[in-house]
């Protein structure tokens, strides 16, 4: 086992693998309550990807857990991602259903993301929006970004 505590993530795993018999299946939600040294270091010495790949039905001999770390991380980056493109798509499609707007715009930090925030999102919105609604509402990001708060106080402040 590769980590660096193998004592933190050998056991973790282990301890995944017999959750994963009890269930004999791949759960689609897993909680875990750690105590002791398990709570105190959990992220630093990796036991939290360890119990994951032990539910996964990894274990401590797999070839794969080399890359242990990497590999849960980025799965993992990919279902936060997409359950956040689920609901701000389920989200725009509630809202144009009930008012029809021409454009929905998406503004503030996630605008960042740019292109991909506004597909994932379409891929949602689609699934949500009624088929009229879906036609004639277009997503959009804000243009001026994270500098639009900015621009509209300065604009205040210049008129009054």
């Amino acid at each position: 086992m590769v980590g660096p505590s193998s004592s933190h993530t050998a056991e973790a795993v282990r301890i995944g693998n017999i959750a994963h018999q009890l269930l004999n299946e791949k759960p689609l939600y897993v909680r875990f309550s750690l105590m002791g040294s398990f709570a105190e270091t959990y992220q630093g010495h990796g036991t939290d990807l360890a119990l994951i790949a032990g539910v996964m039905g990894l274990s401590t001999m797999d070839d794969c857990c080399r890359n242990l770390f990497s590999d849960i991380r980025d799965r993992l980056d990919l279902n936060v991602v997409d359950k956040f493109y689920f609901y701000l798509g389920l989200a725009c499609g509630n809202i144009a259903n009930i008012l029809n707007p021409n454009t929905i715009v998406i503004g503030g930090g996630v605008s960042a993301a740019g292109e991909m925030l506004i597909n994932g999102v379409q891929e949602y919105f689609n699934k949500f929006a009624f088929p009229q609604v879906r036609t004639s509402t277009k997503i959009k990001l804000v243009q001026l970004r994270n500098d639009a708060g900015v621009i509209g106080a300065a604009s205040l402040d210049k008129h009054s």
